[in-house]
């Protein structure tokens, strides 16, 4: 039997856009650490209805972009996007006992960039953490 040695072509790699899905796992896993269990609440799908909804559908599938914390508080923001432009806000609150719980979720139809939804958090008193 003859072994036989093949030299393939290298591989030239266009330049990645995005993230490596490692830095994304990671920065998945510090936002899970930091907010952990979220226990929803009624105000948001009485109030809110189908925008509640969509918030918690794209919080779900790990499309939070920012966290916002008002200081000296236990409230706090949680803003996911669907990448087309919409933009959702999830109000949370920290409580001791059971972690963070929902106290609404909501889409602001006219904040339709992300500095939009920043300056609406930062007027309400609330800073980024990440």
């Amino acid at each position: 039997m003859t072994a036989t040695a093949t030299t393939y072509p290298a591989r030239v790699q266009a330049p990645r856009l995005s993230p490596p899905p490692f830095l994304l796992l990671a920065i998945v896993a510090i936002a899970v650490g930091v907010i952990g269990t979220i226990f929803l609440g009624s105000h948001a799908t009485c109030r809110h209805m189908d925008d509640a909804e969509w918030v918690r559908f794209q919080l779900s599938q790990g499309h939070d972009i920012e966290f916002w914390k008002i200081e000296g508080t236990d409230k706090g923001y949680l803003v996911c996007t669907d990448l087309k432009g919409k933009y959702g806000i999830q109000a949370i609150i920290q409580r001791a006992e059971n972690g963070w719980q929902e106290i609404t979720s909501f889409v602001k139809n006219k904040m339709t960039k992300l500095a939009d939804v920043e300056r609406y958090l930062r007027n309400s008193g609330a800073k980024r953490i990440w």
